[in-house]
């Protein structure tokens, strides 16, 4: 049986974040290795790694930092691992501890902005977690939310990170547990009034996702064997497409959808401590992908349609967000999203095709922010304080 969500529940979610840093080339010269952006957001993560090392391990400080700031900093050999929650110029100084001399010491200065925000032209939506759990529209520049309607108490519960977007409908589509019955729910996003609810057979859905090319709405069914369905959810019917093998292995609201290509991309535990990368056909149920990933596990997958790219989020320590090449298994890994410091609800997630958003939540030091980060490039481009007790779903909705 699927995890099921009244309060905010964490599923292997303890994280790491990576950013990026400065450095000197040497005794009062400063140069820099790599930027995700022009300057750092507070509370983004920054790797320091120097360009011309001429010693295996440093000892790493911070010589300049504004008043009373508030940072971390860890050191990893010739590398640094940097990040501030106060604007200002940071100068970090690198001095060799191992295979060097104190004349190689380096610098490296940083600039932490203003917090900055830029709005979405849809609606991020949510549910909070227990109790009441309320649907909710979410300001993603100052994290509150606008309560629209009750969907949940604490008779009920919702299986974690299995829930779609239908933009054409203008719907939220997710699972709710009554009493040990699951019906599937439709949710419309504008108002929060419940649309759909009809029970769902077996054990209910493992995933949900929407390929408007391919028919719609449909579903993976949870259990041993996994079945590709079809959901007309008007009707309240179900269509068997096809058996996907087994449901053993995969990895709970980890999965993305390319409707372009019409593919569900999901992963698969290849019993050799690996994880598997596979793709099936949305229209047909057959198996077009199945490759080994370069890294040990993802807690995090999602497609960007307009950027046309598969990424996700690496299980910690560091957390790093990274694009998939799906042809190979290769990840690539871009920046780093958290640390042990930090904690991340699997699953619960959402993408903005226009802006190239990927929006998810992290707790920080016992605060959940809403992080916004780009998909190109892996920079985190806001992160506000959420109203509340956190969200047990968490999407975007484009504008009509």
């Amino acid at each position: 049986m699927s995890r099921l969500l009244r309060d905010l529940g964490y599923l292997c979610c303890w994280a790491c974040i990576t950013a990026a840093a400065c450095q000197d080339g040497g005794a009062g010269s400063t140069g820099v290795s790599y930027l995700p952006s022009d300057s750092l957001q507070p509370g983004e993560f920054v790797r320091v790694a120097l360009e011309s090392p001429t010693a295996e391990s440093y000892d790493w400080s911070i010589s300049t930092a504004p008043a009373a700031a508030s940072y971390t900093l860890a050191s990893d050999g010739a590398r640094a691992v940097f990040r501030a929650r106060t604007p200002g110029d940071y100068v970090l100084r690198a001095v060799p501890v191992a295979g060097g001399s104190g004349s190689d010491t380096q610098t490296a200065a940083l600039r932490v902005a203003e917090p900055s925000c830029q709005p979405l032209r849809g609606t991020v939506i949510g549910i909070t977690g227990c109790c009441p759990n309320r649907f909710v529209h979410v300001d993603p520049c100052t994290g509150g939310l606008t309560a629209l309607a009750d969907v949940g108490d604490s008779a009920v519960g919702f299986p974690q990170g299995i829930y779609a977007v239908d933009p054409e409908a203008r719907r939220l589509y997710l699972q709710r547990d009554e009493g040990g019955e699951l019906h599937l729910l439709g949710i419309n996003a504008d108002t929060g009034a419940e649309v759909v609810n009809f029970v769902l057979a077996g054990h209910g859905l493992a995933m949900i996702e929407v390929d408007a090319g391919a028919g719609g709405l449909f579903g993976v069914t949870a259990g041993a064997e996994a079945r590709l369905q079809r959901i007309d959810p008007d009707a309240g019917t179900v269509t068997d497409v096809g058996f996907l093998g087994s449901g053993e292995g995969t990895p709970q609201g980890v999965y993305a959808v390319d409707p372009e290509q019409h593919r569900l991309y999901f992963l698969r535990d290849g019993g050799t401590g690996n994880q598997h990368l596979v793709a099936v056909d949305t229209r047909t149920a057959a198996e077009v992908l199945d490759v080994v990933l370069s890294v040990h596990g993802l807690m995090t997958l999602r497609f960007d349609p307009t950027a046309h790219l598969l990424f996700g989020v690496t299980g910690c320590c560091p957390n790093e967000f990274a694009t998939l090449d799906p042809s190979t298994g290769a990840v690539e890994p871009l920046t780093i999203l958290g640390d042990s410091t930090v904690g991340f609800p699997q699953g619960i997630d959402g993408v903005t095709p226009g802006e190239h958003r990927f929006l998810i939540e992290r707790d920080q030091e016992g605060v959940l922010h809403l992080i916004a980060v780009d998909t190109r490039s892996g920079s985190q481009t806001s992160s506000v304080p959420l109203e509340g007790n956190g969200l047990i779903v968490l999407d975007y909705v484009p504008a009509p």
